[in-house]
C-alpha cells in the first residue's frame, strides 16, 4: 500500500506545525531562564550593595564629627553611597532636650537601564 499525495502533503504539514510548537516552547524555556539570570544578578548586586553601605555606616558611626568621613563615594559599579549625618532632636519625658543624638543614614543610588533605583539604611548614633 502506498501513500497517496495527500497523505504526504499532511505529514509534511503535521511535522512543520511539531517543529513551529517545539520551537515556540524552546524561545519561552530561554527567555524565562534568561529573566532567572538577571532576577539573580540584580539580586547579587543589591546584597553587595547592601554590605557597602553597613561598612561605610560603621566607618562613618566610629567618628561621626569628622567632617571627611561625611561624604559621598563612588563605587566600582557606578552605584553612589552618600551618608548624611543630621541631629536629632528629641525630649525626654520632662521635656529636656537630650543632647548628642544623631541620625545616620547612607543612601545608595543604583543605576539601572530604566531608572534609578534608591535604597537607604540609618541608625541612631549617640556620640558622648
Amino acid at each position: 500500500m502506498t501513500p497517496s499525495k495527500n497523505s504526504k502533503g499532511i505529514v509534511l504539514l503535521e511535522l512543520i506545525l511539531a517543529l513551529t510548537i517545539f520551537s515556540l516552547v524552546i524561545v519561552a524555556l530561554a527567555r524565562s531562564l534568561q529573566s532567572a539570570v538577571e532576577a539573580a544578578t540584580v539580586q547579587q548586586q543589591e546584597q553587595v550593595i547592601q554590605e557597602q553601605m553597613r561598612s561605610l555606616l560603621e566607618w562613618v558611626r566610629i567618628d561621626p564629627k569628622d567632617p571627611e568621613r561625611v561624604k559621598s563615594v563612588e563605587l566600582e559599579n557606578k552605584v553612589k553611597l552618600t551618608p548624611t549625618f543630621l541631629p536629632l532632636k528629641l525630649q525626654n519625658k520632662k521635656g529636656i532636650e537630650l543632647e548628642n543624638l544623631y541620625t545616620l543614614k547612607v543612601e545608595a543610588v543604583i543605576p539601572t537601564p530604566t531608572t534609578n533605583l534608591t535604597r537607604s539604611i540609618q541608625i541612631t548614633v549617640y556620640v558622648p
